[in-house]
């Protein structure tokens, strides 16, 4: 783990930088390790706050699920999260659908307006679900 928390305080420095996937990934790969590093998360925050329209959606889908794996609570991420994903919706497959009402769930975060449209995308793609 410390070779992890050395490469967290890089990318920390220079995640302004990465590539909005560079940044999913590494935020995925430490959420699948179940590493939890609060500076690297705090610099992930402030590039998704500054950059999110940059994603693409499995970008946005697949850092919804890590923060949220990783019990990273920050409601201006994940309320820029929220927003940005309602408007891609048409673009995301069933898995992406998943994990964002997933990492909803997890935080236990109530967004009336993200649920709504989750089941609207959901219901249109019904037999896609199995």
């Amino acid at each position: 783990e410390p070779t992890m928390r050395t490469l967290a305080a890089t990318a920390a420095r220079v995640m302004r930088s990465c590539k909005t996937q560079e940044l999913s990934n590494l935020v995925w790969a430490y959420a699948t390790l179940s590493i939890k590093d609060p500076p690297l998360l705090e610099a992930a925050g402030e590039v998704i706050l500054a950059r999110t329209p940059e994603f693409q959606s499995q970008h946005l889908t697949n850092t919804a699920w890590a923060l949220a794996r990783l019990q990273h609570s920050d409601a201006a991420v994940m309320q820029t999260l929220a927003r940005e994903t309602m408007k891609r919706l048409n673009d995301m497959d069933v898995q992406g659908l998943s994990n964002v009402v997933w990492a909803w769930a997890k935080q236990l975060l109530k967004d009336d307006d993200l649920l709504k449209s989750l089941a609207s995308a959901a219901s249109r793609r019904g037999p896609q679900f199995t």
